[in-house]
């Protein structure tokens, strides 16, 4: 039981987030640069909770109690499994207290795409990161015996020393380690509250150049022989950690912020993907990182403790399981006053799910925004939405006339049954204050038939062996269930 990293993989997330500046890093000449992490001058606290076996329920636990108690800020998982109920998920718990105790928990929505309905990590409570690609590429060129050259993304740190070597087949590729270059960062909608649009947002995940472990080789194989102290991986495992140093670096200016409005901050002024199909805009939440604008949000969409134990009981969660996760006794929610709306939370993006084809879109989100930018200012709201899709705002107007003071307004989405083919309907919410700020806020519609449909034909590839279901408030009514270990 060594707290030493044996697989590379917390060395390479952590020193993403935190790692000190580093000149000439590289894999063998591979990607050679200078190298730091997010917020360099942060200070890391590393909990080792997985083993060969996995991450128990247990150990998990105990690295959050931990990390809460020694004073962290942040808390990065990259880590994750199935999604699952609340009350039986220890990153789901675990990051519960520690939101109740001001640390915003970063978690990876891992790589099941691009089958939909994929995320992990789903709790309203957790900055869920999905993975995008960056501005750089490493290319092979594979030479065949016909004279004709294929180029592909690939990491390839070995030397053919100009000799032509026999084609493997797939099979026989399967079983011998060599460098990945395939990555699917998952995709929404969630299982387990429909009305929150999961993942949050997106960051850099694929070909990440960070430090790494020399207990393990560059590709975890004991037959492979290559250590180094730097490797380039992908996957939401390395968007995660670029997501918590963006959070950190937004609270080194706003030490007084919550985790949700750090959490909104990054999500209003994030940079909306380029939409190529449906399932960009189910992978993509409210887009792009952007840790520059993060710092002037000017208005954040703020959530307590309370507000998250109402959306519990709005959600038709066990009495006794809320009690337990928040510590409370004999807890009712019929104590407790629930917000109105589709979801009923003051979530920074606003998420409908339908059941089926004959549905017809139709939601009002209540919303209250926090003035963080000047104290007298003025925001218009700037609707984008599809044709047959009716998104309102009242009102539609916000006159703001001091820091901090708190203005509400509701969004009210109609519109027809969607058809079969389409199934995602996109619209966004920007409030702009004609100076230089905008906060915006995606609107998802999704037909859950359709989707359910896809994911099913994905599920029954070789890769994919089980098959998503859409979940409904009501199936929380009285759950109880028991704790499983985690699958990492």
């Amino acid at each position: 039981m060594s707290p030493a990293d044996d697989a590379g993989h917390g060395t390479h997330t952590s020193s993403t987030a935190a790692g000190v500046v580093v000149k000439g890093a590289s894999v063998s000449g591979i990607g050679k640069g200078t190298a730091r992490g997010g917020v360099p001058s942060a200070r890391v606290a590393m909990y080792k909770v997985c083993w060969a076996v996995g991450c128990s329920d247990m150990d998990m636990l105990a690295g959050f109690d931990q990390a809460i108690a020694d004073g962290v800020n942040f808390l990065s998982v990259s880590i994750g499994g199935p999604a699952r109920d609340f009350f039986t998920d220890p990153i789901a718990i675990g990051a519960f207290h520690a939101m109740a105790r001001g640390v915003l928990t970063s978690c990876s929505a891992g790589n099941g795409g691009p089958r939909p309905m994929s995320v992990e990590n789903v709790a309203p409570w957790i900055l869920t990161v999905a993975a995008t690609t960056i501005d750089r590429q490493f290319i092979t060129v594979a030479a065949f015996g016909d004279g004709s050259n294929a180029t592909g993304m690939s990491i390839n740190t070995f030397n053919p020393k100009k000799k032509m070597y026999p084609l493997t087949s797939g099979r026989l590729a399967a079983s011998f380690p060599g460098d990945e270059d395939i990555f699917g960062s998952a995709r929404g909608p969630q299982t387990v509250t429909p009305n929150i649009l999961k993942p949050d947002l997106t960051a850099p995940g694929v070909d990440i150049l960070a430090g790494y472990s020399k207990r393990a080789s560059l590709t975890g194989y004991h037959i492979d022989n290559r250590y180094d102290v730097f490797n380039i991986l992908s996957g939401t495992s390395m968007s995660c950690p670029h997501a918590t140093a963006t959070a950190a670096y937004v609270k080194s200016f706003h030490p007084d912020w919550s985790p949700a409005a750090i959490k909104s901050a990054l999500m209003t002024t994030a940079t909306p993907i380029k939409i190529s199909d449906n399932f960009t805009l189910l992978g993509s939440g409210s887009g792009q990182i952007d840790p520059v604008k993060a710092v002037h949000p000017g208005l954040v969409y703020d959530i307590g403790v309370h507000s998250y134990i109402s959306f519990l009981c709005k959600q038709g969660f066990n009495n006794t399981n809320i009690g337990k996760l928040i510590g409370i006794k004999n807890f009712n929610c019929a104590r407790i006053k629930t917000e109105p709306g589709a979801d009923g939370i003051n979530y920074p993006s606003m998420h409908i799910q339908l059941l089926n084809a004959r549905d017809r879109i139709s939601a009002v989100f209540y919303r209250t925004v926090t003035n963080v930018g000047f104290g007298n200012s003025t925001y218009k709201a700037i609707v984008t939405a599809p044709k047959g899709l009716s998104v309102k705002v009242i009102p539609d107007t916000l006159y703001f006339s001091i820091l901090h003071q708190k203005l509400s307004f509701k969004v009210v989405v109609k519109g027809p049954p969607m058809s079969e083919d389409a199934f995602v309907e996109f619209a966004s919410l920007e409030w702009n204050d004609s100076k230089h700020t905008t906060v915006r806020s995606s609107i998802l519609a999704i037909m859950c038939q359709s989707i359910e449909a896809i994911a099913f034909i994905v599920s029954h590839s070789p890769h994919h062996r089980d098959q998503p279901k859409c979940n409904w408030m009501h199936t929380n009514k009285e759950k109880e269930t028991s704790v499983q270990p985690l699958k990492h």
